[in-house]
């Protein structure tokens, strides 16, 4: 799934899949914000796992609020 980085709030944010996602880093982890109907959410959120986890080094794990 491709994004684009777009200006707005947040640390970073992008355009994916017909909606906008903001990142905020937060102490305990990164505050993941999405705004709009993101097509294919469960493909998506595989993604920024596999992604997080390849930079990290360690496991990522999503906290619904």
């Amino acid at each position: 799934m491709s994004s684009e980085p777009i200006e707005g709030d947040g640390d970073f944010r992008v355009r994916a899949a017909g909606a906008e996602i903001s990142y905020s880093g937060e102490e305990v982890g990164w505050q993941v914000t999405v705004y709009g109907d993101l097509a294919d959410t469960e493909a998506w959120i595989e993604q920024v796992t596999r992604q997080v986890t390849a930079a990290a080094g360690e496991p990522c794990e999503w906290l619904e609020l």
